[in-house]
């Protein structure tokens, strides 16, 4: 596999979905870290992101990756998902012991139904964090912050619901995500996989570069 890492200073012309007109436009950087194959081996990738940001994140605070979870209530009567939730359900796949829980909460939507629900991990447990993200695109997204949201949320300075961005459809809306993590000097985390390549790419407040960044490029 071709593994190799990019830098941009300008998202529109980066990512051609990114609108131009957005107000935030040229004051949002990229970093990426990208791989090329014809049969992509994700664990592989996923420990390449880890030792690339390893070497990129400044280390000298605590950085810690977030996951945004979703998960609809297809049926509202169902005693099986209303005892799963979120965590029950997502553990039936992956071992979850290496996150920090908050607690899920219902979430309406467009008339549709949704326990919605934050995890907290070191930023060195990344490779872990993206294979749930990889198995979950639609409705899972994830972040970078120096910030303890979760004891923001156990003080109530916060609520859960200030995290979830879905459009009409119930998927993740990137543009909205983004707006968001620039706003609050956070890391946005975009994954995409497709038949030739993947790429993590880490989108971030220009102003933010020297926080998060040991070097400029």
């Amino acid at each position: 596999m071709k593994k190799w890492r990019e830098y941009s200073e300008n998202l529109s012309e980066y990512y051609g979905w990114y609108p131009k007109e957005r107000k935030n436009t040229m004051d949002t950087n990229l970093i990426s870290y990208n791989v090329t194959s014809a049969i992509i081996d994700k664990e592989e990738f996923f420990n390449y992101c880890l030792q690339q940001i390893k070497k990129d994140i400044v280390r000298d605070e605590n950085i810690y990756v977030y996951l945004v979870v979703a998960e609809e209530v297809r049926n509202p009567n169902s005693k099986v998902e209303r005892y799963k939730k979120c965590w029950k359900k997502l553990s039936d796949s992956f071992v979850l012991d290496f996150m920090q829980l908050s607690e899920e909460i219902e979430y309406l939507l467009n008339d549709m139904l949704y326990y919605i629900a934050i995890a907290k991990t070191d930023i060195l447990n990344l490779n872990k964090m993206l294979k749930i993200i990889d198995a979950r695109r639609n409705k899972y997204f994830m972040f970078i912050s120096n910030k303890d949201y979760l004891k923001e949320i156990e003080d109530n300075h916060i609520a859960i619901s200030d995290f979830i961005v879905l459009n009409s459809f119930g998927e993740i809306d990137y543009l909205k995500v983004i707006e968001k993590c620039s706003k609050n000097h956070d890391l946005a985390c975009c994954y995409g996989l497709d038949s030739t390549g993947a790429e993590l790419a880490l989108i971030f407040n220009t102003q933010d570069k020297w926080k998060y960044f040991s070097n400029n490029n």
